[in-house]
């Protein structure tokens, strides 16, 4: 072969070879930004049971946001290449999110609610904050991660000793206030009703200033329930959540038999507001606008309030009846990271029975004997029930008792209502298991301290009237 054809030969070669590196190159960078875009763009899983499995199977720490909260490609990068990346949803997954708030609120004495955290394979926090602080976690998040793959079990063993300190160092008594597990800071009652208390605080003492009013007929309690009248009026216009304005609706109906009806406007204003296009956020939604238009159509007797009573009734009497764990936003069950809490449970069983009362409706009653059934069987634990159930993701790392009115009643107390009035419209002796140490738990810490545990108190005045 000559010269030429040689030269020839090797640019063929030269060219041929050429192309194949430029098609590998292409090859490379293609995959290699398609990774980088998949990981970067990978999608949180919902905070349900699998979780806690998957993390323990990949032996990795779980990055948890709430309400998906948006993170930079950047961040999301770093976190799937360490991390297993849960969300939680708030309005479907109240209990678990309660959980890790409480925590978070004991351990660092914040008022905030935290928006994301880092739980060890076992759900035990490891690092939990109010924002998410994209600069901070970019060298946090690799270097937790390091120190984990580094030093799994010195990690794992001081995320359990914070969480058993925090959570035992809490129980009991604090500032007049039980929350089992966890103390919850909260001025003294001090014998006067207040419109700036705690929303639920303020709502149920009311509550029970009538109810006391109405039953023993005295001048002290007379004037309390004035001043708890007042108190309601004036939060009314200041209250912001749709959830704190049913509750004083609520509240304000209790004082009925006292006050002329025309001064009851702001539960007719939210009666109104219920007849429109309301969509419920959650089950105790539902429940608290049952109870609502029950009540509003007893004192006004509008017909309409009643339809859209029942058309409520029905939608939370399918959630009830269901073979189905019931779901925090009443839509049919699609796994654990969709639980009714305790609250979402007992506030429906009482507007239930509000409206079996009012009715004199048989499957009213059935579904809230369901309600309370599921209560005893998903999330009692030691004779009592706690905030979330045995199916939920968080019960792997704590069961919660809360016995206060907060910014919600006390489910405990909400439930001992319930248990009152289906006692007296069934004639049962015996509603549920959890009845004898709700009541003796409840009421050693409530009958002690003026203001606190107003629901529950509230539980003896109710089972009065039968159908």
């Amino acid at each position: 072969m000559n010269v030429k054809g040689v030269r020839k030969t090797c640019a063929v070669v030269f060219g041929l070879l050429s192309i194949f590196f430029a098609v590998v190159a292409i090859h490379n960078q293609f995959f290699a930004e398609k990774a980088g875009k998949d990981c970067a763009e990978a999608a949180a899983l919902n905070f349900d049971s699998g979780v806690e499995s998957a993390a323990r199977e990949q032996d990795k720490l779980i990055f948890l946001t709430v309400d998906d909260v948006p993170c930079s490609k950047a961040l999301r990068k770093i976190i799937a290449g360490n991390y297993l990346w849960a969300n939680i949803d708030k309005s479907a997954n109240p209990a678990d999110f309660e959980i890790y708030n409480r925590f978070f609120r004991r351990a660092s004495k914040s008022e905030n609610d935290f928006v994301c955290a880092i739980l060890t394979p076992k759900l035990k926090p490891v690092y939990i904050s109010t924002k998410l602080d994209e600069d901070k976690l970019k060298r946090l998040l690799p270097a937790v991660a390091k120190a984990y793959s580094s030093q799994r079990q010195k990690l794992r063993d001081r995320a359990e000793e914070a969480s058993t300190r925090v959570t035992i160092s809490s129980s009991g008594i604090f500032n007049k206030i039980l929350v089992c597990g966890f103390s919850v800071q909260q001025r003294p009652f001090q014998g006067a009703i207040a419109s700036d208390m705690p929303i639920a605080f303020l709502t149920e003492n009311a509550r029970l200033a009538f109810a006391r009013y109405k039953k023993l007929n005295d001048v002290r309690l007379k004037a309390l329930a004035s001043s708890a009248f007042e108190a309601l009026m004036r939060r009314y216009q200041s209250e912001k959540s749709p959830e704190g304005k049913m509750l004083i609706a609520r509240a304000l109906a209790d004082a009925s038999f006292a006050v002329p009806t025309e001064a009851l406007t702001p539960l007719k204003e939210q009666a109104d507001e219920l007849l429109g296009n309301f969509q419920p956020s959650s089950a105790s939604n539902c429940a608290l606008a049952l109870s609502v238009l029950v009540k509003a159509d007893q004192i006004f007797g509008n017909p309409k309030y009643g339809q859209k009573a029942r058309d409520i009734r029905t939608k939370i009497i399918k959630c009830a009846l269901s073979r189905y764990p019931v779901t925090a936003n009443l839509q049919p069950y699609q796994g654990s990271n969709s639980l009714a809490d305790a609250y979402d449970m007992a506030l429906m069983a009482n507007a239930l029975c509000d409206y079996a009362r009012a009715n004199k409706d048989k499957a009213a009653v059935e579904a809230a004997l369901s309600l309370i059934s599921k209560l005893d069987a998903d999330y009692r634990q030691n004779g009592l029930w706690s905030i979330n159930s045995s199916r939920s993701p968080s019960a792997g790392f704590i069961r919660v008792k809360v016995l206060s009115d907060e910014e919600r009643p006390s489910y405990v107390g909400e439930a001992l209502q319930a248990i009152a009035k289906l006692k007296a419209i069934t004639g049962m002796k015996k509603i549920s298991d959890a009845e004898d140490s709700a009541k003796r738990i409840g009421g050693s810490f409530a009958q002690n301290y003026d203001g606190v545990g107003a629901s529950i108190k509230l539980a003896s005045f109710v089972g009065d009237k039968s159908i």
